[in-house]
């Protein structure tokens, strides 16, 4: 696996991980039944007009559900492969970042199409701990001239498929437009966020 960090100093001088990234996460026939569950709760729940190229992005959010309680996040969003994916992204947050009991928030399909883009914010810290957002990208297909990059101030991350994006929330981030001309092809990941002892 391909791996990729980048730390900075927080305001009190101490080394902290502003994101850090890693490849292939998913074994294939995991990534490859994830993938379709995903284009299947878009593509049978969502309907857009002849506007939706100006939209930003579209969530499909779990709402307040248990701390990581992955079965019922799974059947909210639709997936049975959720739990698996869940477990894997935990196992790599405690195995390659060492966090100490990393434990899961919120849980969002999010997808977006050519024309979309994000403009930069921070996503909201849970309860004064130590967060980070999480993303997981599922499309099948990306080209590095199809932009769509998450960008920080320091650098950028492409959506390469089965890409795992972990970033501290304080940190500013936006995505760049997507380029590709395929009306139908989505831009996709599993979002989640954690917080960390």
């Amino acid at each position: 696996m391909a791996e990729r960090t980048i730390t900075g100093k927080n305001d009190a001088g101490v080394d902290k991980v502003m994101y850090w990234h890693v490849d292939d996460i998913l074994p294939k026939s995991l990534f490859d039944n994830f993938h379709k569950e995903m284009l299947n709760r878009f593509n049978t729940n969502i309907r857009f007009d002849d506007s939706h190229q100006w939209m930003t992005a579209l969530r499909i959010h779990t709402g307040t559900v248990p701390t990581d309680d992955y079965i019922n996040v799974a059947s909210i969003l639709g997936s049975k492969s959720l739990p698996e994916v869940m477990t894997t992204i935990k196992k790599c947050l405690t195995e390659k970042l060492n966090f100490v009991t990393p434990v899961a928030h919120g849980t969002w399909f999010q997808y977006m199409s050519n024309k979309q883009q994000v403009d930069k914010h921070m996503d909201n810290p849970h309860m004064n701990r130590a967060t980070f957002s999480v993303f997981l990208y599922m499309h099948d297909t990306w080209e590095d001239n199809w932009g769509g990059e998450l960008c920080f101030n320091s650098g950028t991350v492409l959506p390469k498929p089965n890409r795992l994006v972990i970033y501290n929330r304080y940190e500013e981030h936006w995505v760049n437009e997507i380029k590709h001309t395929l009306d139908d092809y989505q831009r996709m990941f599993l979002g989640t966020s954690w917080s960390t002892d």
